[in-house]
């Protein structure tokens, strides 16, 4: 009898062992390490004059309503002049919204200063609470229209307050896992810090 109830101790103990890792949550710096965000985007309150939003619809593996509003959403905007090609991010850490989410629109053939419509673009979000990640790992599926205005020009440094709206044509799927969301009527106002190379007169001078 001591033999039979120690080998099934020994059975439940081995298949709580295998079944752990399975029930444990996600941690922090496990969900951070998959963030989208890249070494480059400085996260700041949005905006150079202003306040900045983020409004959105999602559907499917995440459903929720986000509507973030004023100086605690954090953005990053960066546009190189030379390839036209920009990356805008977001994240409601520090909003004080329900849900921690980041958010990161890359685009193509972004002109300076200017209003473009139907902008190729690569879109990426992540829920840092629960951990899923979705993007759409490429161009093809989502564009964007985009409006800058000037905000502030110093040297060869350009700040731009930038707004615009993200449409995508069917669901974005998720990364590394069977799940996909669906966005709907994704708006956006942040800045864009625009960098000008230097000029041929100027490197000749040097």
């Amino acid at each position: 009898m001591l033999r039979q109830l120690t080998s099934l101790i020994g059975i439940f103990a081995v298949a709580g062992l295998a079944v752990w890792p399975f029930v444990q949550p996600v941690s922090d710096s496990a969900v951070r390490q998959s963030s989208p965000l890249q070494t480059g985007d400085e996260l700041k309150p949005c905006f150079v004059d202003a306040a900045g939003s983020l409004v959105a619809i999602f559907f499917g593996s995440m459903q929720q309503q986000l509507e973030v509003r004023g100086d605690a959403l954090l953005c990053s905007g960066k546009l190189d002049s030379v390839s036209g090609r920009s990356r805008l991010a977001f994240s409601t850490e520090q909003a004080g919204f329900d849900a921690n989410i980041v958010i990161v629109i890359g685009l193509e053939n972004v002109l300076e200063n200017t209003t473009q419509k139907g902008l190729p673009t690569n879109l990426t979000l992540l829920d840092q609470d629960s951990g899923l990640f979705f993007g759409t790992q490429g161009f093809g599926r989502c564009w964007t229209d985009l409006s800058q205005a000037l905000a502030a020009d110093r040297a060869r440094t350009s700040y731009y307050n930038a707004s615009g709206e993200v449409y995508c044509a069917g669901a974005i799927p998720q990364i590394q896992g069977p799940g996909s969301v669906t966005i709907s009527a994704l708006k956006f106002a942040g800045h864009l810090v625009i960098t000008n190379p230097t000029s041929a007169v100027e490197t000749k001078q040097l």
